[in-house]
């Protein structure tokens, strides 16, 4: 199935990886690598991340980052809708994990 980055999740991707490139430009390349490995996951099995309290937005972690990658399982297509650190408030996340 074909995987669509929106915009903020795109920003949200080069803060990452601009942070990491400072921090730990091994860490960088490793996130890199691992994002592409959980998105091409999502693409061929859509419903492999964890249900949200949101109508259609899973989330799956990327471990061993602690990133979590939030989309929308759509019919055509499926939405990367947003990147966050996992520490991060859970009042400020898209979704919430069942």
């Amino acid at each position: 199935m074909k995987v669509r980055i929106a915009p903020r999740a795109s920003r949200e991707i080069d803060a990452i990886l601009d942070y990491l490139a400072v921090e730990s430009p091994s860490a960088e390349v490793g996130f890199a690598t691992r994002l592409d490995e959980v998105l091409m996951t999502i693409a061929s099995y859509p419903l492999a991340g964890r249900a949200t309290n949101r109508r259609h937005t899973r989330l799956m972690n990327t471990e061993p980052y602690p990133y979590l990658v939030y989309y929308r399982a759509l019919r055509a297509e499926i939405e990367i809708v947003a990147i966050r650190h996992g520490a991060r408030d859970p009042r400020s996340m898209p979704a919430r994990p069942r």
